[in-house]
């Protein structure tokens, strides 16, 4: 209902926005996961990791997206995830919030943060 009254401008920027947030790099471009745009980010310790594997055969065209519990994880618990890359989690909070804005569109409010 809330769409249905956004102009087609701002619906064409909300809809760019979610892909930027939620989008995993994926055989050289970018793709949408239906549960992993359910993962929260998190600058500390996460839940699930984000890989992407090419089978033994080599072919890059059937490569396909990996997502790997980092620990033992609680029924119920919101699942996390860094929307940064492994190096950049090293960097000052300052930084990654930077990182995060301008990359994703967001400040991140972690608890790492």
């Amino acid at each position: 209902e809330v769409i249905a009254l956004c102009p087609a401008s701002l619906l064409l920027e909300r809809l760019l926005l979610v892909f930027t947030v939620n989008a995993h790099s994926f055989r050289g471009a970018a793709a949408l996961f239906n549960l992993a745009t359910k993962l929260t980010h998190s600058c500390g310790q996460c839940d699930v990791e984000y890989s992407t594997a090419v089978p033994d055969g080599g072919d890059a065209a059937a490569a396909v997206g990996l997502f790997r519990a980092t620990r033992d994880i609680a029924v119920g618990r919101i699942l996390t995830t860094s929307y940064l890359g492994p190096a950049a989690l090293s960097c000052s909070a300052p930084q990654r919030r930077r990182m995060l804005y301008c990359q994703k569109g967001f400040i991140c409010g972690c608890s790492a943060c």
